[in-house]
């Protein structure tokens, strides 16, 4: 009888400058630590995340990231923070800039970036 060749989980999450980044990732994927984390912490179950999310990857592969996330949470939860605040400032900008849908009027224009400014600003706080 063959025996089976053993997986290092540690192979399945990898890190690649110019890839995503540069941030933790499922190897052979563009699919971060993070994005599993998101997923995981609105309540996915990781059978839910590969049979109704990304069903691209294995339950295995869900779960090595998984675990990298449980061992690094403050360093990806810090990514995800910073991704957070990224899109604010850049949807705040973009909106300051004239985009956005052509029916939004100046008032409410102004209101969407004050929020969009106000996320920011608590994302800041809370990344210290």
């Amino acid at each position: 009888m063959a025996v089976a060749e053993m997986v290092d989980i540690g192979a399945m999450i990898v890190s690649t400058p110019g890839t995503v980044g540069g941030k933790p990732r499922i190897d052979g994927t563009r699919l971060r630590v993070s994005d599993i984390a998101l997923r995981w912490q609105a309540g996915n179950s990781p059978e839910d995340i590969v049979d109704r999310i990304f069903t691209h990857i294995s339950l295995a592969q869900v779960h090595a990231a998984l675990a990298f996330y449980l061992v690094n949470r403050e360093a990806i939860d810090r990514e995800i923070l910073e991704s957070e605040l990224a899109y604010e400032e850049g949807a705040g900008e973009s909106l300051r800039s004239g985009g956005g849908a052509p029916w939004l009027t100046d008032d409410v224009r102004v209101r969407m970036i004050g929020e969009h400014e106000a996320r920011a600003a608590l994302l800041r706080q809370r990344l210290g």
